[in-house]
């Protein structure tokens, strides 16, 4: 079942940085339904009830006893409301959540549709990105480290797409290669 689809909390479109403002009875509201819908064995729909309320946590909670949809759609919401894109935080939290990934195939090289949103700050933050990320390997860890030194090199800062390919584990290639990523520290080719 689809956490977003056939019920009354319509949660809106988990845009990143977008506000919802709530007051406190607001909240309290959506505590109580919350409640009111477990006691039916409604799990999914007090997951949706948490979330439209803002109580990130309670919503959390009660996604890990659903399946684990319900589970990714709850973490994705959180991230994506709660967290500045662009930012060393938004990065290891969705490298938790496998949100930097989601939205490419098992055999596609190019994830870097991730780093688009806080492409403006990388520059001065991709030491912070790096770190996160090797300090907290997951899965296709080297995928994700490989898009961003991408992104930098598109960018145009080549020493530090050079640094991110060195940590991957990259080979230094050929200049001639022109799929190589890296040839010699801070030659562009």
């Amino acid at each position: 079942m689809n956490l977003l689809l056939n019920s009354k909390y319509i949660l809106p479109n988990p845009s990143p940085n977008s506000v919802i403002h709530l007051d406190i009875q607001d909240s309290k509201i959506c505590i109580i339904d919350a409640q009111k819908l477990l006691r039916r064995g409604k799990r999914e729909e007090a997951v949706k009830c948490a979330l439209t309320g803002g109580n990130y946590g309670l919503a959390l909670l009660i996604a890990s006893f659903c399946g684990p949809e319900t589970y990714h759609t709850a973490m994705k919401y959180f991230i994506r409301k709660e967290l500045a894109s662009g930012t060393p935080l938004y990065t290891a939290t969705s490298l938790f959540a496998n949100q930097i990934l989601e939205t490419h195939s098992e055999l596609d090289d190019d994830c870097s549709s991730f780093w688009k949103e806080g492409s403006a700050t990388l520059e001065h933050s991709w030491r912070y990105h790096l770190a996160i990320i090797l300090s907290n390997q997951t899965r296709r860890w080297k995928k994700i480290v490989i898009a961003l030194g991408d992104e930098l090199l598109y960018s145009g800062n080549t020493v530090a797409a050079h640094f991110w390919y060195l940590a991957s584990g990259r080979p230094i290639s050929s200049p001639e290669d022109l799929t190589s990523r890296l040839v010699l520290i801070g030659c562009d080719h």
